[in-house]
């Protein structure tokens, strides 16, 4: 129930900064991202894994609860480690794009594939579910 809390938190988000773009700047790289790609693509990520978790539920799948724990934590702050210092600490450009400083948008990237990387904890979760629920069959 918790990921889909933060799902409307993602989308008000997203409609306050509406129009706006992400630019980070990695060496000679930028990656340019739309708020509103960024905000459909983790809404899309968050019910995923609302999706998950209540199907687990509803099929009384033993997960550990510290794992699942570890993973929402890790999730959350994640997320808004990657989504919340984009409007804090933009110094403006000549071209009129806002550009991010190269630490942050370093601290943003480690964020998110922290969180990408996180989900393997959620895989083992399962695997030991299944294995646990097929041992007290």
């Amino acid at each position: 129930m918790l990921f889909w809390s933060f799902i409307p938190i993602v989308v008000i988000y997203g409609f306050f900064n509406r129009g706006k773009v992400i630019d980070i700047n990695i060496h000679d790289t930028y990656i340019l991202i739309t708020n509103s790609a960024l905000i459909i693509t983790l809404s899309f990520f968050l019910a995923v894994l609302s999706c998950i978790y209540f199907l687990t539920n509803r099929f009384q799948l033993p997960l550990n609860r510290i794992l699942s724990y570890i993973h929402t934590v890790i999730t959350f702050l994640g997320l808004l480690l990657f989504l919340f210092p984009i409007n804090i600490l933009k110094t403006p450009q000549f071209e009129g794009l806002p550009i991010l400083p190269e630490e942050l948008a370093t601290e943003m990237i480690l964020a998110l594939l922290i969180v990408i990387s996180v989900q393997i904890l959620l895989i083992i979760n399962l695997i030991i579910g299944l294995i646990n629920k097929r041992s007290y069959e």
